[in-house]
């Protein structure tokens, strides 16, 4: 589980108390407070179990998410995968809040996701031409099961085939 920190926000976002509660979901600080949330689990969220070659050379737990952004680089990847049971267990208020309107607090995901990769690995957040590089949010180990009609707008895990069985436009005479 994840320790309190002292560490400093990344540039561009305010801090945040441990016992901050989020703001009405009609309320347009609601992103903002979702930024800073994610911001502060992707910078706090520790391993508990380390493997038995780190305990015997007694290290202390790795940052989580801080080696997610590393892998990140070495595999010239863009998607970070959040385990949702970790972001529950760290903060049930903001999750629950992510769960009901994603649609909306997604850009902000992805934007904590990208300041945060700034910070851990400063040369891979940017393209080549300067500009800031794009990232994206997985969002894996959900348990959450609702009606399809109830899910407007909502994170869902969900696995299939996609078939498309329309006839093909472009070959139509």
């Amino acid at each position: 589980m994840a320790e309190p920190m002292d560490a400093a926000a990344p540039e561009g976002v305010p801090p945040l108390g441990v016992q901050d509660e989020p703001p009405s979901t009609s309320s347009p600080s609601l992103e903002a407070y979702a930024l800073q949330s994610f911001v502060r689990f992707l910078n706090e969220w520790k391993v508990d179990i380390l493997p038995e070659e780190a305990q015997s050379q007694g290290s202390q737990p790795q940052l989580f998410y801080h080696e997610q952004i590393r892998r990140l680089r070495i595999e010239d990847n863009r998607t970070l995968h959040i385990d949702w049971q970790h972001f529950v267990t760290w903060n049930t208020t903001i999750a629950g809040a992510i769960m009901g309107s994603y649609y909306r607090l997604e850009p902000s995901l992805r934007k904590a996701v990208q300041l945060v990769v700034r910070e851990v690995e400063p040369e891979y957040s940017r393209e080549e031409d300067g500009s800031d590089k794009e990232f994206y949010v997985s969002i894996v180990n959900m348990i959450e099961c609702d009606k399809l009609r109830d899910l407007r707008g909502q994170a869902l895990p969900c696995t299939g085939t996609a078939i498309d069985n329309a006839p093909n436009s472009c070959n139509a005479n």
